[in-house]
C-alpha cells in the first residue's frame, strides 16, 4: 500500500527480515562467480536452467541462498536437487568440480533463531543420488508413494531423534510398520 501505511508494513518487513540480512552478511563470501550452466540427462529426464548465487571462497565454490521463511522439506529438497545438478555440471567443466550449498532462513511466525543448512561438496559422487531421486519420482508417477515431502521429513526426524539407523534396510522397515 502507498502511504503511511506502507511505510509502516515496509518497516515492519524490514525488521522481521534484519535477523537473516544480520547474519548473511557476515556467513556468505563476497566474491561472485558467473552462473553455472546445467544440462543434464537422467533415466530420460532433462534437468537444464542456470544455477545463481555461486560464490568463490578459499576452499572453493559455495552456492548461497538467504530466504526469508523457514527451511521447510519442500525448500530443502528443492535446493537438494539444484546442489546436485551444479556439483554434476561443475564434474564435467574445467574449472572448479565441486560446490557447496549454503541456504539461510528463519520462521518468522515461530520466532525461532536464523537456520543455516550446508550441503557438502560433492563432484561426481552426485550422480547416485541424482538417479536416485530421479527414478523415485518416475516410480511416484506410476503408483502412489508412501509419503510426500513434508511426512518423509517427519519420518526421518523421528528416525534420527531415536538414534535408529538410517540405512536403506532400517528405512524400508520403519515404511513397511508406518
Amino acid at each position: 500500500p502507498l502511504g503511511q501505511k506502507g511505510r509502516m508494513e515496509f518497516f515492519k518487513v524490514a525488521e522481521q527480515a534484519r535477523p537473516i540480512a544480520d547474519k548473511s552478511g557476515s556467513f556468505f563470501p563476497r566474491t561472485p562467480v558467473a552462473p553455472v550452466s546445467v544440462r543434464l540427462g537422467v533415466h530420460g529426464i532433462g534437468i537444464f536452467g542456470q544455477v545463481e548465487h555461486i560464490y568463490r571462497e578459499k576452499q572453493g565454490l559455495i552456492r548461497c541462498k538467504a530466504g526469508f521463511g523457514r527451511l521447510s522439506p519442500q525448500r530443502l529438497l528443492k535446493n537438494w536437487i539444484i546442489h546436485l545438478a551444479l556439483n554434476l555440471a561443475l564434474a564435467g567443466g574445467s574449472g572448479p568440480d565441486r560446490a557447496e550449498t549454503r541456504l539461510m532462513g528463519q520462521d518468522p511466525k515461530a520466532r525461532k533463531p536464523v537456520v543455516v543448512c550446508t550441503m557438502k561438496s560433492l563432484g561426481e559422487d552426485a550422480r547416485p543420488l541424482l538417479e536416485t531421486l530421479v527414478q523415485l519420482y518416475l516410480d511416484g508417477r506410476n503408483r502412489v508413494v508412501p509419503f510426500f515431502c513434508n511426512a518423509g521429513f517427519s519420518l526421518v526426524s523421528f528416525l534420527a531423534e531415536k538414534k535408529y539407523p538410517s540405512d536403506k534396510n532400517s528405512l524400508v522397515q520403519a515404511l513397511s510398520r508406518a
